[in-house]
């Protein structure tokens, strides 16, 4: 997955999240910023992926940031969504808001959302609204990219899994099954791990990402 939201309450939360994930990916990133006065339209979606067709000028990876996502209309979400499903290769799109209540269920389940509001601005912490980024349905890149970004260091490795044991419980709620209970045994486990030992946290996500 290459899409995400950024929930921010100022610039330089949001800057630093956008600085965090491109450095994540790759050295340098052909960055395009996008930023409309008005609430976003089909119009500006429509701009916007002309532009995503686009091929990189200064390196081999593309960002394409769209700020005051919170405005989009409803059909300019809509027009949105096949785009964030399935970006071209080795581009990142990435939609700042201040609130997420504003964007509908099906964008937010088509990407990761980076919190800045709710951490440390040295941390960035993703809360998985459907665990898709902890499902076994995704293939082994993609879980690897996931390790690579969340185990960068200790605090960031339990704030994720902390997330992630949150959205599980709180679905056992409505849904108990022995896939959920597997889920918390396993990031407890993980959790511990990674808390109580020395052992690189991306070594210990990813094994956890790839165990059966």
């Amino acid at each position: 997955m290459h899409s995400f939201i950024v929930l921010g309450k100022n610039e330089k939360q949001l800057q630093h999240a956008i600085d965090t994930l491109c450095t994540e990916k790759i050295a340098t990133v052909d960055r395009t910023h996008f930023s409309f006065e008005k609430s976003i339209g089909i119009e500006d979606i429509k701009l916007i992926q002309r532009n995503i067709s686009l091929s990189p000028v200064k390196s081999s990876q593309k960002a394409y940031i769209l700020w005051h996502a919170e405005t989009l209309t409803i059909p300019a979400q809509n027009a949105l969504l096949k785009t964030l499903e399935e970006p071209p290769r080795n581009t990142l799109i990435i939609l700042l808001a201040t609130q997420k209540e504003s964007l509908l269920t099906t964008i937010i389940s088509r990407c990761f959302i980076i919190d800045e509001t709710a951490h440390d601005e040295k941390n960035i912490s993703v809360i998985p609204q459907d665990l898709t980024s902890f499902s076994y349905d995704t293939n082994i890149g993609e879980r690897l990219y996931i390790a690579q970004l969340y185990g960068k260091n200790k605090d960031t490795a339990l704030a994720w899994i902390e997330s992630i044991i949150q959205i599980t419980r709180k679905d056992m709620v409505e849904n108990c099954s022995r896939e959920h209970t597997a889920k918390i045994r396993l990031l407890q486990k993980t959790y511990t791990y990674i808390n109580q030992t020395n052992t690189s946290p991306r070594l210990i996500i990813e094994h956890m990402l790839l165990e059966k």
